[in-house]
């Protein structure tokens, strides 16, 4: 589930914080 950072970042400004930021977080520890 972990995205790269050219998929992470435009995602990020869509508003999307919530799924891209937590989601990697929780599966890298």
């Amino acid at each position: 589930m972990t995205l790269p950072a050219a998929v992470v970042e435009p995602e990020r400004v869509r508003g999307r914080v919530s799924v891209i930021d937590f989601e990697p977080s929780a599966l890298r520890g």
